[in-house]
């Protein structure tokens, strides 16, 4: 996709990470304004999208829906352009505010890239899924218990072809995954587990590769999400283009 239209570009990224959530299993249902995202057996990965100001005249609606989220222990994202639409519900409900979600966009190199050494990244074919599951597992400090979950939502993505899988290595020792989704136009980066101290020349390295497999495909952007904690942002966030932010609420504990 190439376009200078920020909804569009917005919407492009948001029906690719929807996407990108069913490649692993999630359920996504929409119910008026309310966009509910259930995977059947990884907790980790159930919340509750708010996206539109509640309906005049079903506030007691919006209530029951965030008590059921409250029940269900899910996260509550809400779209900070309706932030202030929800707040009194959400804090009614015991919920607080604890971070913010942020779509972000950086512009990929056009031509063809130099490697970065010592970094070597290798597309992981669905065959070899559960291996670089394990390698995902470790890097995220995954607890034990959740390493066989992992196993299982991520061969569900065997389905969806616009998923890739990709391991860095530097030389020989693996020392990052990430995926890249196609979906929709544009390119997601997602998943992205680093074992690497110097993060800043991997990453460059790994939107090369995104520039180089994206040039067939006519899309010209990458885009990714980051979590910062109670609204703070640090320097490093700075080159990058914000799309979108959703503040994220929590029952409070």
């Amino acid at each position: 996709m190439r376009t200078n239209s920020k909804n569009r570009l917005r919407e492009a990224c948001f029906a690719n990470n929807l996407y990108w959530l069913r490649s692993f299993g999630c359920e996504v249902r929409r119910e008026g304004e309310q966009i509910w995202i259930l995977h059947p057996f990884d907790p980790d990965f159930r919340a509750l999208l708010l996206t539109r100001p509640p309906s005049l005249g079903n506030e007691r609606m919006a209530r029951a829906d965030l008590h059921a989220a409250i029940a269900k222990e899910m996260d509550v994202y809400v779209d900070t352009s309706v932030a202030d639409s929800w707040e009194p519900a959400l804090r009614a409900s015991g919920l607080r505010q604890t971070a913010e979600s942020v779509t972000r966009t950086v512009q990929l190199p056009s031509g063809r890239q130099i490697a970065c050494a010592p970094f070597n990244i290798e597309r992981v074919p669905t065959s070899n899924i559960d291996d670089w599951s394990a390698i995902y597992s470790r890097l995220f400090q995954r607890a034990s218990a959740f390493q066989e979950i992992d196993r299982r939502r991520w061969r569900v993505g065997e389905a969806f072809p616009d998923v890739e899988h990709f391991v860095v290595r530097a030389p020989q020792t693996v020392v990052s995954v990430f995926q890249l989704c196609w979906h929709g136009g544009v390119v997601g980066l997602y998943s992205v587990g680093v074992g690497y101290a110097n993060t800043i020349p991997l990453f460059k390295q790994i939107r090369a590769k995104a520039a180089e497999l994206a040039a067939d495909r006519q899309i010209d952007l990458l885009y990714f999400e980051r979590t910062r904690a109670n609204g703070r942002i640090g320097s490093e966030d700075t080159g990058p283009r914000t799309l979108r932010t959703f503040q994220v609420w929590r029952r409070r504990r």
